[in-house]
């Protein structure tokens, strides 16, 4: 009789390990700060003709379509910042398109 219940232990923890094999964990994808800012200059340096200064911080940003960062703009040898949303999207693996919408007054 101990044999039977070893055996019916040993069954339930079986489909205890496969139950649990069955589900997937799926992970945000991020990437440091600095990359998302380099990314930001890029954009905005082809629409302005100048290379901007962009701090968006030391973090890292998750690689989601929609996820907004606020990052500071400003210009080689100038002291004057401006506030400006940085928006992720066209998300594909660690490849992604950000948008730039600077504000048209400096910050305080």
């Amino acid at each position: 009789m101990q044999k039977i219940q070893l055996a019916g232990a040993v069954l339930a923890g079986a489909f205890v390990v496969l139950g649990l094999t069955g589900c997937s964990v799926k992970a945000t994808v991020t990437v440091p700060a600095s990359n998302v800012a380099k990314g930001a200059a890029d954009a905005l340096e082809k629409q302005i003709g100048q290379r901007p200064v962009i701090d968006c911080g030391s973090g890292r940003v998750d690689l989601v379509d929609g996820t907004k960062l606020h990052c500071d703009v400003g210009a080689k040898g100038d002291s004057t910042k401006y506030d400006s949303v940085v928006t992720i999207s066209q998300v594909k693996g660690t490849d992604y398109h950000v948008d730039i919408k600077v504000d048209s007054q400096p910050e305080n």
